[in-house]
């Protein structure tokens, strides 16, 4: 029988939390549910913990899951959202010009971005192929260059 989660804890950094869910760690007794990135928005799904509990997850419209959250905290047992590890493609502009392209490029699709220095970090919640058909034009006039990319 699945557990019904209608509502979260709190967040594991917590400091009211931090504490029990240390000591339910050291006994073995989290169970934690990964969560990719572009799920974190949904509101209602089912999942299964890595130690096989089935969740089934229905949230409030205003409740936001991230990396963290504690969905269940029991006596001798938590559940907590471990975020999924994403791939990142690299990118670097050749000049303001082409970052202003390349940073609109982005807002304009939605891309999830992070940026260190002169360099665009784009997390791949699609496969590489999409991201790279939408900056090919870019990429072939050189004015984009590829820095990382996933299995780099």
């Amino acid at each position: 029988m699945a557990v019904r989660i209608n509502s979260l804890i709190g967040n594991a950094s917590d400091e009211n939390l931090e504490p029990v869910l240390h000591r339910l760690e050291h006994r073995g007794q989290i169970e934690y549910v990964t969560v990719a990135g572009a799920d974190l928005a949904r509101k209602r799904f089912r999942v299964f913990t890595d130690g096989g509990t089935e969740c089934a997850i229905a949230l409030p419209r205003s409740t936001e899951l991230q990396h963290g959250s504690v969905l269940l905290l029991e006596r001798d047992r938590a559940i907590v959202v471990r975020l999924e590890e994403l791939p990142w493609l690299v990118l670097e502009a050749r000049d303001r010009a082409a970052a202003l392209k390349l940073g609109f490029l982005a807002g304009h699709h939605h891309w999830r971005t992070k940026f260190d220095e002169q360099r665009m970090h784009v997390a791949l919640e699609q496969a590489t192929e999409f991201y790279l058909d939408r900056l090919r034009a870019h990429l072939d006039e050189g004015t984009v260059l590829i820095v990382e990319g996933p299995g780099d």
